[in-house]
């Protein structure tokens, strides 16, 4: 392709673009994400856990940086494909070794078990009372009592094991 044609699409490696410029920049690094994405695996966005966020908001960060000039363009993608492929790996490596998985990803903490809040875990989650009132009654459920166990799961959520009505 023509340099002077490049440039004109494309741009400068680092420094002030037009919006055409930019635009393309924009739409190719949509692309590229989404394929950055795909390879670090489906669970990247989908669990929401810091593990997984911290992927987005890294990829979110550099790649927005490329966009704008504020790196190289190729740069960005080369910190974008490590951080995709050191995810794969470290979900990869959680799945065969659970103490890396616990490292990695965290454990679930008890919450109430058997009629009694387990504050000590509680202190840990940062979560009161009421806030697992509220996540209880957000699953339709207005009593403790109703519920065997409660735990905050590795990614922030509070999961409840009902009574046998």
């Amino acid at each position: 392709m023509n340099q002077e044609l490049l440039h004109t699409f494309w741009g400068p490696s680092e420094g002030q673009h037009t919006m055409l410029q930019m635009s393309i920049r924009a739409f190719i690094t949509f692309i590229v994400v989404l394929a950055l994405i795909r390879l670090s695996g489906r669970r990247s966005f989908s669990m929401k856990s810091p593990f997984d966020n911290t992927l987005a908001i890294l990829l979110g960060a550099i790649m927005a940086k490329a966009v704008i000039g504020d790196i190289t363009y190729s740069s960005g993608l080369a910190a974008c494909t490590v951080l995709a492929l050191t995810h794969r790996l470290f979900g990869y490596l959680s799945l065969k070794y659970k103490g890396f998985g616990s490292w990695v990803k965290g454990e679930k903490l008890l919450l109430y078990e058997k009629g009694k809040l387990q504050e000590q875990n509680m202190v840990r989650a940062l979560i009161s009372e009421n806030d697992i009132m509220e996540r209880l009654r957000m699953n339709g459920v207005d009593s403790l009592d109703k519920i065997e166990t409660a735990y905050m799961e590795r990614n922030g959520e509070v999961s409840f094991i009902m009574k046998d009505q």
